[in-house]
């Protein structure tokens, strides 16, 4: 057992004597260290801190409360202040002044110094524990409070209304963005309905999200279309007691109205895609039997010109006889203008044709400029995003960093990257295979690429080999008309650049769009 030090601050030896007597019969071992002033005990306490300070109130060189009030309430060790007479106006003063108890010296007090030495180091013990606890509860209390402010501004960054409902629809916190939409204070918000704040109504909206919450006890979605024209997406989710009671409902509101428009956009965009395909699709095909036609009919006409000299003179001796219910003279009149008519018509085929591929081959941004692949990725992204979460749970995207920009057509680079992306959704043949975007440039920054990888069921490749080709699809039985790729095919040469397909049947396709790199002066080459 390690002995319990005691310094002895006392000027009287028969006092330490008696000090050490009665607690040699202690069953707790003890070590003493005297000093007899209290020079000598400031240079003890200097040295070595003791377990407990037995301080006498007077001393030949001061009294105790000037030691006392230089030490402080918080020293590591207890003090408890000794006087040969008591006065209780001094014992208050010790007690102020740090000491943890105040004896007086009597035969009875020191018979039983032993019991009263180790309540005071439990005291202390029992003191500094509490101290720490408090020190800890205010370290964790800080630290919580940092946690608040932390998860505070985070929730006040967020562009989303959020707010804290409780069962009687009272707004108990929002965040920025919720009291920013009905330009007041967050605060302002607290304690009232939410629908006297949002709608101004007396009484619940109907068809609440919040009410359905309640009721439920489920999480709960819906579109609202509000009198000013905004589109909001509102969520609710309940948060239950350990019974399954809906205690409080978080309501995350968040304004669609330009995701809507730009939906809306999309929609649009992809209908006038899909007539300028059908377009370039019609005008292939009529082309072809066209061009027959009008080739025929101009060598009909010129063959009309050599045998009309020969067929009047047999129409001379020929005059009673019908043909077609027209006399040879009628026939002979009429054929040169048929044949013409023809050749006419012919020739207004082709003009519509012409106007077709015209058609298809404009853009609302025909004006080449200065574009970055990345946005052209980012916005093709956004724009499939709907189509792509259907197809895949694993849609990544890869952009390169610092790439040099091109000279092109932004909207018709982006009708051939949508393309790629949605054929690759329509590759997979479950969620759990992949689609990865990626751009990257050439290490003389002299070439862009973008590539559209997928891990779908593949091209085979007697079909790979003529894939860009008009009217090639190996979804010809689920509608494909095939023209996708050679549209976008022909937009790439068109800026310049290649699309090169790789594939393995079952295992997935590559398609790889090159375009050639504005020369950039901010790098050296």
């Amino acid at each position: 057992m390690i002995p319990i030090d005691i310094l002895i601050a006392e000027d009287e030896p028969a006092h330490v004597a008696f000090i050490r007597r009665s607690l040699r019969t202690d069953s707790q071992d003890f070590s003493f260290r005297v000093a007899a002033d209290l020079r000598s005990c400031r240079h003890e306490l200097r040295q070595c801190p003791p377990a407990i300070l037995l301080l006498d109130l007077n001393l030949p060189d001061g009294n105790a409360l000037e030691l006392l009030k230089e030490l402080g309430a918080e020293t590591p060790y207890p003090i408890l202040v000794m006087t040969a007479g008591g006065s209780e106006i001094l014992a208050v003063e010790a007690l102020k002044s740090g000491a943890l108890d105040y004896i007086v010296k009597s035969p009875e007090i020191y018979d039983d110094l032993g019991r009263i030495i180790k309540r005071a180091l439990r005291e202390r013990r029992t003191r500094e524990e509490y101290r720490e606890a408090v020190r800890a509860l205010r370290a964790s209390e800080e630290k919580y409070r940092l946690l608040f402010q932390e998860f505070n501004g985070l929730l006040n960054a967020v562009s989303d209304s959020l707010m804290l409902i409780d069962p009687d629809m009272k707004v108990l916190w929002s965040n920025r963005a919720a009291a920013a939409s009905l330009d007041i204070e967050p605060e302002q918000m607290v304690g009232h309905t939410c629908y006297s704040l949002i709608r101004k109504r007396d009484a619940q909206c109907d068809a609440c999200v919040v009410t359905k919450t309640i009721a439920t006890r489920q999480n709960q979605h819906i579109v609202d279309s509000r009198d000013n024209g905004q589109i909001w997406d509102n969520r609710t989710f309940p948060l239950l007691d350990d019974k399954g009671n809906v205690i409080k409902i978080i309501s995350m509101k968040r304004d669609i109205t330009e995701q809507k428009r730009l939906q809306d956009e999309a929609a649009r965009s992809s209908r006038l895609a899909v007539l300028g395909e059908l377009s370039a699709g019609v005008a292939h095909e009529i082309n072809n039997p066209n061009a027959l036609i009008l080739y025929n009919s101009e060598m009909l006409q010129d063959f009309l010109q050599v045998l009309l000299p020969h067929l009047q003179e047999s129409a001379e001796q020929v005059t009673d006889e019908l043909i077609g219910g027209l006399d040879v003279a009628e026939l002979l009149e009429e054929i040169p203008r048929m044949a013409g008519s023809i050749h006419d018509s012919a020739r207004r085929i082709k003009q519509i044709v012409d106007d077709l591929r015209d058609f298809t081959r404009q853009d609302l941004l025909h004006q080449e400029a200065f574009v970055d692949l990345n946005q052209i990725a980012t916005t093709c992204v956004r724009l499939v995003n709907n189509v792509a979460v259907r197809a895949t749970d694993h849609f990544n995207v890869n952009l390169g960093k610092d790439l040099p920009p091109l000279s092109g057509v932004q909207g018709r680079l982006e009708q051939v990257v949508i393309n790629l992306l949605i054929n690759a959704c329509q590759a997979l043949t479950n969620r759990s295979q992949k689609i990865t975007l990626a751009t990257h440039c050439c290490e003389r920054r002299k070439q862009l690429f973008l590539t559209v990888s997928d891990e779908g069921k593949g091209i085979p490749a007697d079909i790979l080999e003529h894939i860009v080709e008009p009217f090639v699809t190996t979804r010809r039985q689920e509608g494909g008309t095939g023209l996708g790729l050679s549209v976008s095919s022909r937009i790439v040469k068109e800026h310049h650049g290649t699309l090169t397909f790789s594939s393995t049947p079952g295992q997935g396709t590559i398609a790889t769009l090159t375009l050639p790199a504005v020369k950039d002066p901010t790098h050296d080459h």
